[in-house]
Formats: C-alpha cells, structure tokens, sequence
C-alpha cells in the first residue's frame, strides 16, 4: 500500500503455496489488502479471471521457461496490463540481454534461461518504453534485466507513453 497507495485491487500470485501462506498471515498482521493466490502463471485465466490490471510484474519467473513459452505468457500478461508490464529476469553477462537473438541456456543457473525480454514484448506486440542490464554486477550470485513495456491498442498507438 505505501507503494501504490490508490490501488483497490493489489494480487500477487506465486507456485510456493507455503511462501503464499506465510505471506497470508504476515499481510493479515498488516490489515494489508493485498491477496495473494498460490498457482502457476500458467494457469493465469483461472488466477485471475477476467481481471486487468494498471501494473503488471514479473520477477524471475519467466526464467523458467523457454523462449517459445516466455513469448506466450508475455502475450497473455500484455492482453491483461493497461500501463506497464515490468519484467525482470536473468542477465547475459557478455552482452546486453537486448541483443541477444534468442534465449540462452543459464550456465550459472541450471533449468533457467536468459531472454531477451524487448524482442519478445515486440514480438507480442507491446512497446519496450526501457530497460537495464545489470549483467556486470551481481545480487545474491545472479546478474538482472529489466524491461518496461506498454501494450498497443487496437489501433496501433500506446496507450501510454512514459
């Protein structure tokens, strides 16, 4: 809520069912009004229903996923952010994660993959507004990027610019 003090409607939604559950109990504690809902994002439409929402986030989880399964869960993710889609995931460390022509296998990280988070928005017909590679510094032994994006609307033009 100090975040996003306006919001009527704050959802987090995670596959760790015992990470949901504790945070359950801390943001009861709080009187916080976010709700968070244990599933995989796979299983969006049955999260979520037919919710939209301003902000979007995800933060690491596309990791998980190959290039081909990335691409549609930003495409459903998009089709559901009205203002921003904020994606954080694995950086390249030899190069901008944006240059990359296609998703790479993590050495570091095993069963994860490094994308190229503005090709796919792209591909998926959203607008990259910014991103960050962080492929030189490290937090907690993983390297970041972020990529900030809107949707098009049906005309073609973004709904919002930033």
């Amino acid at each position: 809520t100090a975040v996003f003090p306006g919001a009527r409607d704050l959802m987090g939604i995670d596959i760790d069912a015992p990470a949901i559950e504790k945070g359950r109990r801390y943001l009861a504690g709080e009187r916080s009004s976010v709700r968070l809902v244990a599933g995989d994002m796979e299983d969006l439409d049955a999260l979520v229903g037919p919710r939209r929402f301003d902000v979007s986030l995800a933060a690491g989880v596309l990791s998980y996923l190959n290039q081909a399964d990335a691409t549609q869960m930003i495409a459903r993710m998009l089709e559901r952010t009205d203002t921003v889609l904020a994606l954080a995931g694995l950086a390249c460390v030899d190069q901008d994660n944006a240059s990359l022509p296609r998703s790479l296998a993590s050495m570091t990280h095993p069963g994860q993959w490094i994308h190229n988070f503005d090709a796919i928005v792209k591909t998926c017909g959203g607008r990259v507004v910014r991103n960050r590679w962080e492929g030189a510094r490290q937090y907690n032994y993983q390297t970041i990027f972020f990529t900030f994006a809107t949707p098009l609307s049906a005309g073609g033009r973004t709904r919002v610019s930033m």
